[in-house]
């Protein structure tokens, strides 16, 4: 008997997966991404790139039981800045969900770390914005 896969479900957002170095990315502008910071650490200016690192982020939260929020934010990439030795985290980002946009307003409000925003197509990622993290604070 010949089993048939499932034709794979096209994604609410109509990203595309694509796999570089053989790993598999939900999106070409996450691989696009990924590629650029595989030539930094090459470059020497990260080191100990990580996929997928998951951050906790803390915030006021006025329609919360306690007035606090606490969530956890799985961020695209981390990596340790040479330079610095502090951890910097990055994110390719096509579409702001709501979810995304109060994750930044939480990032916003207590940063965990540096993080660095990628947008545009996959051809040309583009550094979208910056989030300064504790240790750039006056």
């Amino acid at each position: 008997m010949i089993q048939r896969r499932k034709p794979m479900k096209r994604h609410k957002f109509g990203a595309a997966r694509t796999v570089i170095d053989g790993k598999a990315f939900p999106s070409k502008l996450e691989g696009s991404v990924y590629a650029l910071l595989t030539q930094r650490v090459r470059a020497g200016e990260l080191r100990n790139l990580r996929l997928q690192a998951s951050v906790d982020l803390h915030g006021l939260c006025p329609e919360c039981k306690n007035g606090h929020l606490h969530t956890r934010w799985k961020v695209d990439f981390s990596a340790e800045d040479v330079a610095t030795g502090r951890t910097v985290y990055f994110e390719a980002k096509g579409v702001e969900t709501r979810l995304y946009k109060r994750q930044i307003e939480l990032w916003k409000a207590n940063p965990p770390g540096r993080l660095e925003v990628w947008k545009g197509s996959h051809q040309r990622p583009a550094l979208a914005y910056v989030i300064e993290g504790p240790e750039a604070r006056p």
